[in-house]
């Protein structure tokens, strides 16, 4: 049997191979070590402790062949069996090093009731909130041995909040301790034993990183976990597009609801537009579990002004509800659309979008906010402008969210639907709710009849680059 041979380490990747915290992320840039440490310290786990069982993770199949199989089959030939159609490494003390690729919830039934003992999560920030929960959820098991997570990242990604939450600002829950987290911060100018062995590839490498975009500089060179280096809206200033209290409306502002509708969570966003074209987003409900006759009923109720000459809290009359497009889609089974159903709980008239590609509602967003032709209330609003802050952009193309993070995006994708709505204009406005109305109050008009108008009128942006404001 072959001899191990232990490399030896930058005194950041010791720090970390030492760590004895629960959950330990290490690196933060690139070029700092991550893949290769992750390698060595599972090899030192397996070697130590007979039987142990270990799985290192990465986001795609292709990633852990090149940043960790190959490697590993020639650090471990005559020292472990590799299993190629099990893609783990069995040792002779019984010790298995499992790799497995982990992109979606899908994925998530290769690990249901696995009981592990120690688990990497390479690139950790990649993977979505939900599924790193799951996966720490199964290290666990009473039979002494350690229950270690290591993590691995750059500062971007789709889980980025969540990780800098816990690591970076150390802002824990009520059931989180802080003694099970430890953050080793290393960039690739921490890598010393790169630097010293090969230093011509070190240097191209830290020249690759510097030509980036200097977003792209601080968060994969610089390591800075820091939000508005890749913060899509960056444009968004609480002095800017933010207010307290209710603002006065005068008896010609335009009133309009605009929602995001799925069972995980409900979304309505109370929007007032006056004569100076602002939209202000006044109120909002954003609720899990809410089926939509419960989710119509909350929305008949909120939404409430003061009105400053009668001294009390009035409804305004509503222009219309703005609606995704996927809501105006018929059922196969049942013939209806969730806009029917709306319709049918109160809510209505309805506007309902046709598709439209994501970046163009973003855009007109960025169009607005830079306009200052949006305004939120921060208080009841305030989940809204949270994540709207903590959207990122895709490093390869920037006009484009990083691959939507559901657990985000409910609040700001109403927002978007606002943005692309602003596209009509006023005549549009008046036109669809005046035939609309004329429909309903012919004494001979069906509902069927109704809903085939609403059908034909689904609004169709056609990619307007710059919006009507009302």
């Amino acid at each position: 049997m072959s001899t191990l041979c232990f490399p030896e380490f930058s005194p950041k990747q010791r720090e970390a191979f030492d760590s004895k915290t629960k959950y330990t992320l290490f690196g933060g840039a690139r070029g700092a070590g991550k893949s290769f440490l992750w390698q060595w310290l599972s090899i030192s786990y397996a070697v130590k402790y007979a039987g142990i069982k270990i799985v290192i993770v990465r986001e795609t199949h292709q990633e852990l062949v090149l940043n960790y199989m190959e490697d590993m089959q020639q650090i471990l030939a005559g020292v472990a069996e590799y299993q190629a159609g099990k893609e783990r490494f069995l040792f002779p003390n019984g010790s298995v090093i499992q790799f497995q690729y982990y992109r979606n919830k899908s994925d998530s039934t290769k690990f249901q009731g696995l009981s592990i003992d120690v688990l990497f999560i390479d690139e950790v920030c990649n993977i979505e909130k939900d599924l790193i929960v799951g996966l720490t959820k199964t290290v666990r098991g009473v039979n002494g041995l350690p229950k270690r997570v290591y993590y691995s990242a750059n500062p971007y990604g789709k889980s980025f909040s969540y990780i800098k939450r816990l690591f970076v600002d150390r802002n824990f829950g009520e059931f989180e301790n802080p003694d099970d987290y430890s953050f080793i911060s290393a960039t690739i100018y921490d890598n010393v034993m790169w630097k010293k062995l090969d230093p011509d590839g070190f240097e191209s490498y830290v020249r690759e990183l510097k030509s980036q975009a200097p977003y792209m500089v601080r968060a994969e060179l610089e390591g800075v976990w820091d939000n508005s280096a890749m913060q899509y809206f960056s444009m968004f200033k609480d002095e800017k597009h933010t207010y307290i209290g209710q603002k006065y409306f005068s008896k010609k502002a335009h009133f309009y609801r605009v929602v995001d509708y799925g069972l995980d969570r409900a979304v309505c966003l109370y929007v007032a537009k006056d004569y100076d074209g602002v939209a202000h987003v006044y109120d909002m409900i954003s609720e899990p579990d809410l089926h939509i006759n419960e989710f119509a009923q909350k929305m008949l109720e909120r939404g409430k002004l003061y009105d400053f000459e009668l001294n009390e809290y009035i409804m305004p009359q509503f222009l219309y509800t703005v609606l995704p497009h996927d809501m105006g889609q018929r059922s196969q089974e049942s013939g209806r659309s969730k806009e029917m159903l709306f319709n049918e709980a109160g809510i209505e008239p309805t506007i309902t979008l046709k598709r439209e590609r994501k970046s163009v509602g973003w855009m007109n967003i960025v169009n607005l906010l830079q306009q200052e032709k949006i305004l939120i209330e921060s208080q009841k609003c305030e989940r809204l402008i949270k994540h709207l802050l903590e959207l990122q952009s895709n490093p390869q193309m920037k006009d484009e969210i990083l691959d939507d993070n559901h657990e985000l995006s409910h609040e700001p994708d109403a927002l978007r639907y606002l943005a692309m709505a602003m596209l009509r204009s006023p005549d549009d406005d008046r036109a669809y709710i005046e035939r609309l109305e004329f429909i309903k109050n012919s004494p001979l008009h069906t509902q069927d009849e109704v809903w085939e108008f609403m059908d034909e009128e689904e609004y169709d942006p056609d990619y307007v680059d710059e919006p009507y404001l009302w």
